[in-house]
């Protein structure tokens, strides 16, 4: 893909997202203390009263002016339009001093939407802290903020740092930042949304958990963060759903995995109806889009789009190293993805796994790399994969088998005129592309060329 072509697709996203972005307030209680900052006609003095009339003019002000009341929690911090930086033109006591340190049941929120409410590291050099930083909290909320331009040089999380933290972020912009963009550690009795926010060229990953996640990953767009779009370096128990992941990258390291999703170890969920475009690995790197390094019991990844991905190894797209249960893939369209490993067999153009998997009802198109790599690599640990009712056209070799495994291919449509030189490369030997011959010599391969939509759905069972 040119890079012009990524320009439009980042400018057309980036307009996409600010354009449906809508400040929903974030619901209060009754008992909730109520906070206003406001940059254009705030003032920080000792008698300000922090209501809609009378507003601060900066965060930290508000912040330390409040806890020197011992005003009452829960705090909803309303925040107006404005940059809120540490700018040297400002009076000392209207700049920000971060990081902006959250408490217990907080919610701040942009009420003037993500993209007029910005905090901005743009004045503050290359701290060791973050913007926004919260510490053993059960509830946070962060909503319709713009995160950005923090470079952080040590720890994680340049636009906000959770440490044993619950709650939510949504609808923000977190962008630019160093050291990652979110970074989290989730309480043990938490969980956590990230829904409908903006993460765009973080110098890091653009959300990342460091120990077991619980939650769900909704309605984001992540594009042009260098060491993944979201990363969740240990179980992971939830759904990631209806995201976009563009242009993402995993870290430049020996070995680095999923440059737009990588699940260290998942649990249990679902990916579904994501869009993956353009996403790639470093290094010795693999999963292109998707790496789920350390497998789980349950796992459904079903109506994603992934197009143009690209790995230096194993899984142009999906890269599954194994686990316990039987990954169930279903109803994707895989277009053009490819691995430029060369040279080497085995390494799956599209998707490549060391773990069963239930593969039906996808769509395999064009870009998947030589004959012996082939567009879907099983491995033996896979030998009870089950292949139905996918398409296979304009690809090399469309199933790669490493041993002599008997599994079952049945009614998938392989398109021989679109160029496909092996239906299968079994027991590393191609075995051309003459589907009566391979079905007569194999046994569970059967019925191809009978493909039928609808065939099974996600309901459908898997043995």
């Amino acid at each position: 893909m040119s890079g012009n072509c990524m320009n439009h697709i980042r400018a057309a996203g980036t307009l996409l997202f600010l354009t449906a972005l809508v400040a929903v307030t974030a619901p209060a209680f009754a008992d909730t203390t109520h906070i206003y900052v406001a940059q254009a006609n705030g003032q920080n003095t000792s008698t300000t009263a922090g209501t809609a009339g009378d507003p601060f003019k900066s965060i930290t002000y508000a912040m330390g002016i409040m806890t020197s009341r011992a005003t009452p929690d829960p705090w909803f911090v309303h925040v107006k339009g404005g940059t809120y930086d540490a700018d040297p033109a400002k009076p000392d006591n209207q700049r920000e001093f971060f990081p902006i340190d959250l408490r217990e049941g907080v919610t701040i929120q942009g009420d003037d939407g993500a993209s007029a409410c910005i905090i901005s590291g743009a004045f503050s050099g290359h701290p060791a802290s973050p913007l926004v930083r919260g510490d053993t909290l059960l509830s946070i909320t962060l909503h319709g903020l713009t995160l950005k331009d923090m470079k952080r040089v040590s720890g994680g999380g340049g636009g906000c740092e959770l440490t044993e933290c619950g709650g939510a972020i949504t609808n923000c912009v977190v962008e630019s930042n160093q050291s990652s963009g979110v970074y989290l550690t989730l309480h043990d009795n938490a969980t956590f949304t990230v829904s409908g926010n903006l993460f765009d060229s973080n110098s890091g990953a653009g959300f990342m958990a460091w120990n077991d996640f619980r939650g769900s990953i909704a309605g984001n767009t992540f594009i042009g963060n260098t060491s993944g779009g979201l990363t969740m370096a240990y179980a992971f128990a939830g759904d990631i759903t209806g995201n976009t992941f563009i242009n993402n990258s995993s870290p430049n390291s020996s070995a680095s995995y999923g440059g737009g999703i990588l699940l260290n170890k998942w649990v249990s969920g679902a990916i579904s109806d994501n869009v993956f475009v353009g996403n790639s690995t470093n290094g010795n790197g693999a999963g292109g889009a998707l790496a789920l390094t350390s497998g789980g019991e349950e796992l459904l990844i079903a109506r994603n789009l992934f197009s143009q991905n690209t790995s230096l190894h194993d899984g142009g797209a999906v890269l599954s190293r194994g686990g316990i249960g039987k990954l169930q893939v279903y109803s994707n369209v895989f277009l053009y993805n490819s691995s430029a490993y060369s040279g080497v067999s085995g390494v799956g153009g599209a998707l490549c796994t060391r773990q069963d998997v239930a593969l039906i009802n996808n769509t395999f198109y064009g870009g998947s790399g030589t004959a012996e790599q082939g567009c879907v690599a099983i491995y033996s640990s896979a030998g009870q994969s089950v292949i139905e009712n996918n398409v296979f056209a304009e690809v090399a070799t469309a199933i790669w088998e490493g041993g002599e495994l008997d599994l079952e291919i049945q009614h998938n449509d392989f398109d021989v005129a679109s160029g496909i030189e092996n239906i299968l490369y079994w027991n590393y030997q191609p075995l051309g592309n003459d589907l009566e011959y391979i079905q007569s010599t194999l046994p569970d391969v059967m019925d191809n060329g009978d493909w039928n939509a609808g065939f099974r759905d996600e309901g459908g069972s898997v043995t």
